[in-house]
């Protein structure tokens, strides 16, 4: 696939760069389309890095970056096959980014910010009715609600569509500078 700049990517190689990432995720709609309401994967990261410590918020807006090249496939849908393909691509945009991967317990906190913002979408109308209800464990998620309604009070899907509008370049901007601020981190633990 050919991304938005022009980045090549296949199973075996390519990472989307930093624009497509901001573009492509504000243009690849979250629960195969059925909210009630458009709700972009790149709001949904935003959303997830804003419920994690910040000095995880690359991790929480990178989690679903990977679907820019593979598609934002449903679990119920995902293969195996699928998920190990998306694995590997968020491991090359990490790389190709600089960005110290994700760690266990990382990984663990992101999962758990991404339930929490999902069961939100869900409560919220921003995914298929019904969503939360048939979720284990299912509980209302009040802080993730309120961060949820901040962004959908402001929330316009045609400046999410725009290269240029103003949600794909919030993005941007927000995950070059929380890479700075990662890369800086990891140089100071490894002394270089």
């Amino acid at each position: 696939m050919l991304t938005f700049t022009g980045i090549h990517i296949t199973k075996e190689f390519g990472a989307p760069s930093i624009r497509d990432i901001a573009v492509q995720g504000m243009r690849i709609v979250r629960f195969s389309g059925g909210g009630k309401i458009f709700w972009p994967i790149g709001m949904h990261m935003l959303l997830v890095a804003d419920l994690l410590p910040e000095q995880l918020h690359v991790h929480g807006l990178l989690h679903n970056a990977a679907e820019i090249a593979v598609a934002d496939v449903p679990r119920p849908m995902k293969t195996n096959e699928a998920s190990e393909l998306e694995d590997t691509v968020l491991n090359r945009i990490y790389a190709s980014l600089g960005a110290p991967a994700p760690s266990a317990a990382v990984k663990a906190a992101v999962k758990k910010a991404d339930f929490r913002a999902a069961l939100a979408e869900g409560v919220l109308g921003c995914c298929a009715r019904g969503f939360p209800q048939t979720q284990t464990g299912f509980h209302r998620d009040r802080d993730a609600e309120h961060l949820l309604r901040k962004y959908l009070a402001q929330f316009n899907p045609m400046d999410a569509l725009d290269a240029d509008g103003r949600w794909s370049l919030l993005y941007e901007r927000r995950l070059r500078i929380v890479l700075r601020r990662a890369r800086d981190g990891s140089r100071n633990l490894t002394g270089r």
